[in-house]
């Protein structure tokens, strides 16, 4: 203190002072628990379409959920994914935030749902989804595809919340499991088995695993292939096979992961609206029928069309398309179910060059045959949603007390594999 202030300061003041700035500290903390409640009140009347929730032990925040109207209708008009994740936050409370996510045609994440609960378990996470299932209407969305990182209490959860949903297990983490569990890297094995189109093709890939280590596998045998092959998917996932647009969304909130319970939720319901405002005032001038993103992708796939031929067969739904007239290499595109045997349509929700030189063979237009949720149209009319902001000042205070955790005696187990030097060896004699 003399050497950075210039004067000394004895012990026992020094103590008192910090005691009081603590003090202060946690009469500030509580007094904004006591706006927590009332401020999610004031959120369902003022902006319909909001669901939240608040779950008490007593007078004390046990867990909490909030989607605003805003995130649920870009949801019902962007790609129906949504991606599931925790993470804690640093406030030096015992509340962990989860988090869900979406992503829209023009590759822009944007949150869907915030909860601050007391551990990440399969009780919470049940709490959390059920509630996203009431905000957005889950269950009987067939389409919805769920992403995660394959952790336990999550994946039975969606099992029992939304079982007609589709549950992607994200390769990253399968990859990462596997190098911490083996001590090899095989990412690279692993996502040209998961992107292998046919089962022909994926077992191809697995063989190819089984000759380098048979342990790996074994160990991917062990996961359901349903979760994570895209032979085996059923839907289409848009080209997303991990869950990097939530761990994106997570490093978006590491700012306010700083501030307590209802800060950290007021500033999110601010942040979230203004960057909704941005990203309407930049699409509101735009003419184009698609997004920059998408366009950008389907422009190259346009010109290729122009450069491919169509044998004719007899059912006029079904073409036969290749390079050149006296190929024996072509892909069957059926026009009326979508499909095409390249398999590009049926992973990514919009038509291959294959069916685009159909479509305009047939003299049709190119965007009667893709899906609202890739339209400009849909982008605009998503961010447009009208959002009223609370007074924090006025409103009522009610009682409320973080959640105190109490922690067991001894020094906390490590989870952390320990290295062949690390271990302890005990002498016998």
């Amino acid at each position: 203190m003399k050497s950075q202030n210039g004067f000394e300061v004895d012990y026992q003041t020094a103590y008192r002072s910090i005691k009081d700035l603590e003090e202060e500290k946690n009469e500030a903390v509580l007094k904004s628990y006591s706006k927590f409640q009332s401020y999610f009140e004031w959120n369902i009347v003022n902006n319909p379409g909001t669901h939240a929730d608040i779950q008490l032990n007593g007078s004390e925040l046990r867990q909490s959920y909030l989607c605003l109207n805003i995130c649920a209708k870009v949801f019902s008009l962007s790609l129906p994914i949504i991606a599931l994740d925790g993470c804690h936050v640093k406030n030096g409370s015992n509340y962990t935030l989860l988090t869900a996510t979406g992503i829209n045609s023009n590759s822009e994440i944007y949150p869907i749902a915030i909860g601050l609960v007391f551990g990440e378990c399969q009780e919470t996470w049940t709490y959390f989804i059920k509630h996203l299932d009431m905000s957005l209407s889950l269950r009987e969305n067939v389409d919805l595809v769920i992403l995660s990182d394959r952790e336990k209490g999550l994946a039975l959860s969606v099992e029992s919340v939304l079982p007609k949903c589709h549950h992607s297990f994200c390769l990253y983490h399968i990859g990462k499991n596997i190098k911490t569990k083996f001590r090899s890297n095989y990412n690279r094995d692993i996502f040209k088995a998961a992107r292998a189109t046919t089962i022909d093709g994926f077992k191809s890939a697995m063989d190819l695993i089984e000759a380098k280590d048979s342990r790996v596998f074994d160990y991917l045998n062990q996961i359901p292939k349903e979760n994570w092959a895209e032979a085996y998917f059923g839907k289409c996932r848009y080209g997303n096979l991990t869950s990097n647009i939530a761990e994106a969304m997570n490093s978006s909130l590491l700012k306010i992961r700083n501030l307590h319970p209802f800060e950290l939720v007021y500033e999110f319901v601010n942040s979230t609206y203004d960057n909704f405002k941005k990203k309407f005032a930049t699409y509101k001038d735009m003419s184009d029928l698609f997004p920059p993103y998408f366009k950008k992708k389907i422009l190259p796939m346009i010109e290729e069309s122009r450069h491919l031929r169509v044998l004719y067969t007899d059912d006029n739904d079904i073409y036969r398309v290749s390079k050149d007239n006296s190929s024996s290499i072509f892909k069957i595109v059926d026009i009326k179910k979508r499909t095409c045997t390249c398999t590009f349509m049926q992973h990514n929700g919009f038509p291959c060059s294959h069916m685009m030189t159909c479509i305009f063979l047939r003299g049709e237009r190119l965007e009667d045959h893709i899906e609202n949720h890739f339209k400009l149209a849909n982008l605009k009319l998503a961010y447009s949603t009208c959002f009223k902001f609370c007074d924090i000042e006025l409103l009522e205070t009610k009682t409320m007390e973080p959640m105190i955790k109490i922690r067991k005696r001894g020094r906390p187990k490590k989870k952390r594999v320990r290295s062949e030097a690390e271990k302890i060896f005990h002498c016998t004699t």
